[in-house]
C-alpha cells in the first residue's frame, strides 16, 4: 500500500513539474516575440509623410567647401583649399586627411576661407552656408556666377552595448536610426529593443532620449534621424542581466526540472 501511495505522489509531482515547465517555456516564447520584432504596428504608418531634416553646423565639424565659376573656371581656383592627400594608416592620420581637405569649425562657430576670410556658421545648415558664401562672392564682386558645394566630412555616430560597437562615418543628410543600426550590424538577440538610449549634443546642450524599436511611433520621433556625433547605446535585456543567476532560459528550465524530478525520486524512493 505504501509503495502505491509513493508511486502516486511521484506521478503527481512529475505532472506538476512538467506543467510548470511547459507554462514557463510558453511564457518565455510569447514575451520574446513581442520584445524582438521591430516596428510591430508599421502598417499604421503606410503612406505617411516623411519629414526630412537639415542639421545645423556644429563645433569641430570639418567642412568640404568647393567653389566653382561657370564663366571662367580658373577664376574660382584661388578661393578653394589645396586638395592635399595624406596617408591613412591610422585613425589619427585619417583625421589629419580630413583637416587637409576641409575647414574645421572653431569653438566660436566660424570658418576661415581663402581670400574671403572668416565666416560665421551660427545656426546655419550646409545649404544655408552655401547660400551665404555665394552671396558674399557676388556682392563683394569676387565672382559673377559662383556655385558653392558644402559637405560634412566627419559625420559619424558611435554604437555601444548589445550591438556592433564602434564609430561609423556616414555621408547621408537624413540617416535614420534603423539605417544606423544596420550599418553597425544590427542588435544581437540579447539587446533590449524597447529602450534604446541616444545621447546627442547640439549647440552645447546634451540631450538623452529613449526610443522603442518595437513601435512604429519611432517614425515620428525627433530622434528617428541620426545627427552627427550621436551615441547609440543598446542595453542588455533581462535574460543577459540575470545570466549570472541559475535560471536563464528554456534550456536552463529543463535542466532545473530534471534536477527537481531526480531529487523527488530519490527522496520518495
Amino acid at each position: 500500500m505504501n509503495r502505491e501511495i509513493t508511486k502516486i505522489k511521484i506521478e503527481l509531482n512529475l505532472r506538476l513539474v512538467l506543467t510548470c515547465l511547459a507554462c514557463s517555456i510558453l511564457l518565455c516564447n510569447c514575451s520574446s516575440k513581442k520584445e524582438i520584432i521591430y516596428l510591430q504596428n508599421i502598417d499604421d504608418y503606410n503612406e505617411s509623410l516623411v519629414m526630412s531634416v537639415d542639421n545645423n553646423i556644429q563645433n569641430n565639424d570639418i567642412l568640404s567647401i568647393v567653389i566653382s565659376s561657370g564663366a571662367i573656371a580658373e577664376t574660382a581656383e584661388p578661393y578653394n583649399k589645396a586638395n592635399l592627400v595624406l596617408g591613412n594608416s591610422t585613425r589619427g592620420s585619417q583625421n589629419q586627411n580630413l583637416l587637409a581637405q576641409g575647414y574645421l569649425v572653431s569653438s566660436n562657430l566660424t570658418i576661415k576661407l581663402p581670400i574671403i576670410g572668416e565666416i560665421s556658421v551660427v545656426n546655419k545648415t550646409l545649404r544655408d552656408l552655401e547660400y551665404t558664401i555665394e552671396k558674399i562672392l557676388v556682392e563683394d564682386e569676387h565672382l559673377t556666377d559662383p556655385t558653392v558645394l558644402v559637405t560634412l566630412l566627419n559625420a559619424k555616430f558611435t554604437t555601444l552595448g548589445e550591438i556592433g560597437t564602434g564609430t561609423h562615418y556616414f555621408t547621408e543628410n537624413n540617416l535614420t536610426i534603423l539605417q544606423a543600426i544596420g550599418m553597425a550590424g544590427d542588435l544581437n538577440i540579447r539587446g533590449q529593443r524597447k529602450d534604446i538610449i541616444i545621447i546627442r549634443e547640439v549647440d552645447g546642450i546634451r540631450k538623452v532620449a529613449h526610443v522603442d524599436l518595437t513601435s512604429a511611433e519611432l517614425l515620428e520621433s525627433a530622434f528617428y534621424f541620426i545627427k552627427p556625433n550621436d551615441v547609440i547605446y543598446v542595453k542588455p535585456n533581462d535574460v543577459k542581466v540575470k545570466s549570472a543567476g541559475f535560471i536563464t532560459g528554456p534550456a536552463a528550465l529543463i535542466g532545473f526540472a530534471t534536477l527537481v524530478v531526480s531529487t523527488i525520486v530519490l527522496i520518495t524512493k
